[in-house]
């Protein structure tokens, strides 16, 4: 019986069936599981031993996404979701509040930090030679600890009513992923669900509004507002 995430990826990691897919590129869950290994043992590394290991992504839904959060269940330490729409004194301060040591950042969202005060986290380019290069040379995984039921997998930042973000801790996913059945696809479906219901939070009440005002719209048959009027100017 699984009793947390760490605990279901071991058990996929000599599996050659496919895991991941992103455009024609395929990995399988031992090639995919190896990676976040690898860059798991290079974070731990890495890490201040006497601060929580805390990683930040600020990453877009890319397979380094996926890898990350593979990784921080393997690794046993805890991911931290940065929210990309964020900027300037804002991102600073989320990045802050999540007690951030390591930061993992792609291309695309690289110049985000510029003018940031970050001295204290190390900030990961994920896309960078010398990042592949150091995650290739790590060795093997001695994971930070062996976690249990009640550790946390991730934590990210969903909206806020007053637009700041505040810090959700996923509903202890590693807890979430405590085996209800002894059919290993429920329990993959039931902790891929959870993560999707996270995703789905982030979006914010607004959000959700517009799409609850747009679905009652449609069911009354009431066109969109401004839909319908003629331009009558020049």
């Amino acid at each position: 019986m699984f009793e947390t995430v760490q605990q279901l990826l071991r058990a996929r990691m000599q599996d050659d069936t496919i895991a991941v897919a992103h455009g024609e590129r395929t990995w399988t869950w031992r090639e995919h599981l190896q990676e976040a290994a690898a860059e798991a043992s290079a974070l731990i590394a890495l890490a201040e031993p006497a601060r929580p290991l805390h990683v930040g992504a600020l990453l877009t839904n890319s397979p380094a996404m996926v890898r990350s959060m593979a990784a921080a269940a393997l690794g046993g330490y805890a991911l931290c979701g940065i929210n990309t729409t964020r900027r300037g004194a804002a991102l600073s301060a989320d990045i802050r509040r999540s007690d951030c040591q390591l930061l993992l950042v792609d291309r695309e969202h690289r110049p985000l930090l510029d003018g940031l005060e970050l001295s204290d986290v190390t900030v990961l380019d994920v896309t960078a030679r010398g990042y592949a290069e150091a995650v290739a040379a790590a060795g093997p995984l001695v994971p930070q600890r062996e976690v249990t039921g009640t550790d946390t997998l991730m934590m990210i930042f969903t909206s806020g009513t007053g637009g700041d973000r505040w810090m959700a801790d996923l509903v202890r996913l590693k807890g979430l992923a405590k085996i209800w059945s002894s059919d290993f696809w429920s329990d993959i479906y039931y902790v891929l669900g959870c993560f999707l219901t996270a995703i789905l939070v982030t979006f914010g009440a607004p959000f959700w509004n517009d799409i609850a005002s747009a679905l009652l719209r449609l069911q009354k048959g009431t066109p969109p507002a401004g839909a319908g009027k003629e331009d009558h100017n020049g």
